[in-house]
């Protein structure tokens, strides 16, 4: 900026003296010599031209003088910064717009990250009550589900088995039954140990439907010579719901495996009591033929074809 005004200076210092030096030349020469007039005037107006333009170079646009010529000082300078001036003006205006939108998109971007970071925790929260949830619920091994401290659905799983082991039954595959029918009360008990401290249960199993199979896995594990399988789920199924039936298949079952005593006293506690479910008792052991057995003390098993 200094340099710029030294420089004007200098340029207005140099048009005055060649303005004024014209001037008085001209006029001693004039005086002084008298020739030349024409010639000297003219030059003398060249010299002022030039010293005019010199000093008003940075304040006019335009200057003329006749018979001389025009000399257009200032006016591609002027324009020039004009142009300068609108172009600065338009990018100080085009920042403070950018400015402007990038002020009111960090306030917009803050407000967002402020809502992402509540829904974030909102989403952490539900999905840890989720997780905790998910964590309370069991699937039992008989198909029902566990939730907390209740039990509901239907033993999908064991059903399936059950009705496994009755269509191999039907077709006097006594093997593969017995290996569905032992699967099923495997399910039943494991399910039945998880029933602890639960205040409600629905889709219960029948205990008579499982006393049932497994006096089928005793009788399919007799009919496959598996003679300790056999007295290991009669004896269940006489846990689980007892019959004159079942207590005949048990005395059949410890007959095969030697426990002659034992059949021995339940025969004879039956035959004390001599009520209805005693003569149920003795009436299918008689139709086994181990009433004879007993009597006999035989041990052939000629004697119990008639055994299931």
């Amino acid at each position: 900026m200094l340099d710029y005004k030294k420089r004007i200076e200098q340029k207005e210092f140099i048009g005055i003296f060649l303005l004024l030096s014209s001037i008085g030349g001209s006029s001693w020469w004039i005086t002084k010599h008298g020739t030349h007039k024409g010639t000297v005037v003219t030059m003398c107006f060249l010299a002022v031209f030039a010293g005019l333009a010199l000093i008003l170079s940075e304040r006019i646009t335009e200057l003329s003088m006749k018979g001389v010529g025009t000399i257009k000082a200032a006016a591609k300078s002027a324009q020039t910064d004009a142009n300068e001036i609108a172009g600065i003006r338009k990018r100080v205006e085009a920042q403070a717009a950018t400015m402007d939108l990038v002020a009111t998109e960090s306030a917009e971007a803050k407000q967002l990250l402020v809502d992402l970071t509540e829904q974030n925790e909102v989403a952490d929260r539900k999905l840890k009550e989720l997780a905790e949830r998910t964590s309370e619920v069991v699937r039992l091994p008989d198909g029902r589900t566990k939730f907390g401290n209740i039990i509901t659905g239907a033993p999908s799983a064991l059903q399936k088995k059950m009705d496994a082991g009755l269509a191999a039954y039907r077709q006097n595959d006594f093997s593969a039954a017995h290996v569905e029918f032992a699967e099923c009360i495997r399910l039943y008990e494991e399910s039945k140990d998880q029933e602890g401290n639960v205040a409600m249960i629905s889709g219960r199993v029948n205990v008579d439907a499982v006393a049932t199979v497994s006096a089928l896995a005793a009788e399919t594990a007799l009919r496959t010579e598996n003679h300790d399988s056999a007295l290991k789920y009669a004896r269940k199924s006489v846990a689980l719901t007892s019959t004159p039936e079942r207590e005949a298949l048990l005395a059949v079952c410890l007959l095969k495996n030697g426990n002659v005593d034992e059949v021995d006293t339940m025969l004879s506690n039956r035959q004390k009591k001599n009520d209805d479910a005693s003569k149920k008792f003795i009436k299918a052991l008689t139709n086994w033929g181990v009433i004879k057995h007993q009597s006999n003390k035989a041990t052939n098993s000629d004697k119990e074809e008639g055994i299931p």
